[in-house]
């Protein structure tokens, strides 16, 4: 695929194929994610390239062409299409794909090595490592609380984890009241507080698991993370 524009069925055709190549396209959490996507006649791949390729549709747990699209303005000024971008540009700078991915901690613990255009999400996604995607994600508590996911791998966890309705997630760690942070964040929606939080005042708590120096709002009032990172 280009990592320009895509706008014909082939372009389309392409960026799909290159994305499930690339472990990126997850066509059971699509059809999953997007309820129109499932109903298809022709099923969910049909759906993406007809469809969710032109809405930006999240073709897998932890890649958001939206934010992507959102993130960076370059990607906007050549009117790229970001899942294009990402994978062929974006991934091997280590930008960002989603709020919950920290491409450069997650670039410590996962291997590029032989992954398709050297991308770091596909590398994540293919590997099987059991890691999260940013510290912030305490895969243990997460499975604890899923007891169903079905494999131990960072990225199967956060799958089962963004599979669930915003407002029966687990806390992504027991550091983290949803509630306690949105009254912090009065604008943020409650659905989607954590990745408000992880957007504007995430990375104290991120840090603090690092072992850094930065703060941010406190993720629990049980949690200062000014007192913490002293």
């Amino acid at each position: 695929p280009a990592d320009g524009p895509v706008e014909n069925d082939a372009q389309k055709t392409a960026l799909a194929e290159a994305l499930l190549e690339a472990g990126l396209l997850d066509l059971e959490w699509y059809a999953h994610s997007f309820d129109d996507a499932g109903n298809h006649p022709d099923g969910p791949l049909a759906h993406y390239i007809t469809v969710g390729i032109d809405r930006l549709h999240a073709p897998s747990a932890l890649l958001s062409p939206k934010h992507y699209w959102n993130t960076y303005a370059d990607v906007r000024a050549i009117l790229a299409h970001p899942a294009a971008h990402y994978l062929l540009v974006g991934g091997p700078q280590m930008r960002q794909p989603h709020p919950f991915v920290k491409p450069l901690w997650l670039a410590e613990h996962v291997a590029v090595g032989s992954a398709p255009h050297k991308n770091l999400l596909s590398a994540y996604a293919l590997s099987g490592a059991e890691v999260p995607p940013r510290p912030v994600f305490d895969l243990a508590h997460i499975k604890k609380a899923l007891p169903h996911t079905p494999g131990a791998s960072g990225w199967e966890v956060l799958r089962a984890f963004s599979l669930r309705p915003a407002h029966t997630r687990p806390q992504p760690n027991l550091l983290f009241d949803p509630e306690y942070v949105h009254r912090q964040l009065p604008d943020s929606d409650p659905d989607t507080v954590l990745e408000a939080y992880l957007a504007c005042g995430g990375r104290g708590i991120d840090d603090r698991i690092d072992g850094g120096i930065e703060g941010g709002i406190d993720p629990h009032p049980l949690f200062d993370l000014k007192y913490a990172l002293e």
